[in-house]
């Protein structure tokens, strides 16, 4: 049993925050080849059924999202990402999104074992539910058709991650801040429709929570 930590977008403010990552979980970072070989067998294929995957990349930390994205380098000098030390953000890079069905193909492609069970995706507001279900209910959905055991872990709020934690920030109608584990903020869908939740434990289900949009930003 062993966990890993997957980049869809590769990029150098995604690196450096995967490797703080790595830290917190005791987890191996995976990173999408920018260029592979058709008949090359994925850089997830080594993966087992036992193992847990984080898809780490940023949401828009609100219910209804269509995708899920981060910044890459562009292939021009100008488009390059750097960290700004005076405003502490990175700029710069070009930006890759997924939808939930892009986010599926891209697993089948790396090769995801079709027998795979434990997926976290670390996006915030990926478990936020609005008019739609959210993100990752319908992202188990489309991956759910050829992984039938899989189930996808998403987050209900921010996720914060630094050197020594991570956390996941919610916040009330006031604008209020409040700061929680993981575990606290899980919501969970196995073929797309069941939710569980880390309180109610791993084997009971419950129609999915409709949560109110949050109109946050990215983190």
């Amino acid at each position: 049993m062993a966990s890993y930590i997957y980049l869809p977008v590769v990029g150098p403010e995604m690196i450096a925050l995967s490797a703080q990552l790595a830290g917190v979980l005791n987890a191996t970072v995976i990173q999408k080849p920018r260029l592979r070989l058709p008949t090359s067998p994925g850089c997830l294929s080594r993966l087992h059924a036992t193992d847990t995957l984080y898809i780490f990349t940023h949401g828009a930390g609100r219910g209804d999202t269509a995708t899920i994205a981060a910044k890459e380098n562009g292939w021009l000098p100008r488009n390059r990402q750097h960290y700004d030390r005076e405003t502490e953000h990175w700029v710069g890079g070009v930006f890759k999104a997924f939808t939930t069905e892009q986010m599926a193909d891209d697993l089948r492609a790396e090769g995801l074992p079709l027998n795979f069970i434990d997926m976290h995706v670390l996006a915030c507001g990926g478990g936020y539910a609005g008019a739609l279900s959210p993100w990752v209910g319908r992202f188990c959905t489309k991956l759910s058709r050829t992984h039938v055991f899989v189930e996808v872990t998403g987050y209900q709020g921010f996720v914060h991650v630094s050197s020594g934690s991570i956390r996941v920030e919610d916040r009330n109608e006031r604008g209020a801040r409040s700061f929680y584990s993981l575990e606290e903020k899980a919501v969970v869908y196995r073929s797309g429709y069941a939710e569980m939740t880390a309180g109610r434990g791993r084997s009971s289900f419950a129609r999915p929570i409709n949560t109110r949009d949050r109109s946050h930003h990215n983190t």
